[in-house]
């Protein structure tokens, strides 16, 4: 999620810029904030921090995040609405699944990049002919997927799941 982040709040940042005021500065610090998030995850998948130190670290991001979020509304209409859409995500505690558990990645970059061969599959097959087929083929690939991730065969977990 915070990938997402990143890019509303530079968008944000990148049009209030064309506009006189101060305003692009909140996007600015904002993107940085889950910047950082996504940086010290890497340092502690890399080892070059503890997972103590991770998760101090991330109680500081948490704050500052949090100083960015909880005040007053905002002048500008477009830095408000990036405001309340992380803050809504915040209290439903979407944002910083990463910091409290090191083994979920920050991103869904791979989630996007396995989704991808089912975006092709379907180009290529002019798509399902049927609402049926599309649940079925959908049904196949997650199950195929969530097994390889698993580092299990996904023919035995399918044929597993047909008995």
């Amino acid at each position: 999620m915070p990938a997402h982040l990143i890019r509303n709040a530079d968008e944000v940042a990148a049009v209030l810029q064309r506009q006189p005021g101060r305003g692009e500065l909140y996007g600015q610090r904002v993107a940085q904030v889950f910047r950082d998030g996504i940086r010290l995850h890497q340092d502690v998948t890399k080892g070059v921090c503890t997972r103590e130190e991770y998760a101090q670290q991330g109680e500081v991001l948490t704050l500052r995040l949090d100083a960015l979020l909880n005040r007053a509304p905002l002048k500008s209409k477009a830095n408000e609405r990036l405001r309340l859409g992380i803050l809504k995500q915040s209290v439903l505690d979407r944002l910083w699944r990463f910091l409290k558990d090191p083994d979920i990645p920050p991103t869904n970059n791979a989630a996007e990049r396995t989704l991808r061969t089912v975006v092709m599959a379907r180009k290529v097959s002019q798509g399902s002919k049927n609402a049926v087929g599309a649940q079925t083929y959908m049904r196949i690939k997650s199950t195929v997927e969530t097994a390889r991730l698993r580092g299990q065969d996904p023919v035995a977990v399918l044929t597993g799941l047909m008995r």
